[in-house]
């Protein structure tokens, strides 16, 4: 993924619930500083933040230079595998910053969808113009109110929320 801009990213996280005991859930593959930041603004909120990341080299990387801690797990993620919740918790925000030009299908979207709070929000970072074929599978698998968001000048940002409901996915 490209370089995020670290000020605007910021801003990005007021949009995450502050509410202690919350959970937020995030697909990383690479962009140290981003996670860094993302828990510094979740720590003192006292927010779970569960970071799965889905490359072995980011991975080791991340676990030599951040600790886990009562707020912050980290474990390795292998895209294909069943399910992406190894126990019962459901969360209250997804991110998403994975390449989703070369991982993007129902499935992936799908075992996010199961990992999710009913109302939860997912907001994925997309290098820009890429937006359409994620929303369209957003919208197959349940996800409502999608909606860009304008703050990066080289991503493109698209919030949607988890639909409540009977429908299975």
């Amino acid at each position: 993924m490209r370089e995020i801009e670290i000020l605007k990213a910021i801003e990005l996280f007021t949009i995450i619930p502050d509410a202690p005991g919350g959970r937020i859930y995030h697909l990383a593959e690479d962009n140290l500083e981003f996670i860094i930041k993302l828990k510094d603004y979740l720590t003192p909120r006292e927010l779970e933040y569960q970071l799965m990341i889905t490359d072995k080299e980011f991975f080791n990387e991340v676990v030599s230079k951040l600790k886990k801690s009562e707020y912050l797990k980290i474990k390795e993620l292998d895209l294909t595998q069943k399910r992406y919740n190894l126990s019962s918790k459901q969360y209250d925000l997804v991110f998403v910053t994975i390449d989703l030009e070369k991982n993007c299908n129902d499935e992936v979207f799908k075992k996010i969808y199961r990992i999710m709070l009913n109302a939860a929000h997912i907001i994925i970072l997309t290098p820009q113009n890429s937006t359409q074929t994620i929303e369209e599978l957003l919208s197959q698998t349940n996800f409502v109110a999608i909606n860009r968001i304008d703050i990066f000048n080289n991503l493109d940002v698209i919030s949607a929320k988890k639909l409540h409901g009977w429908q299975r996915v």
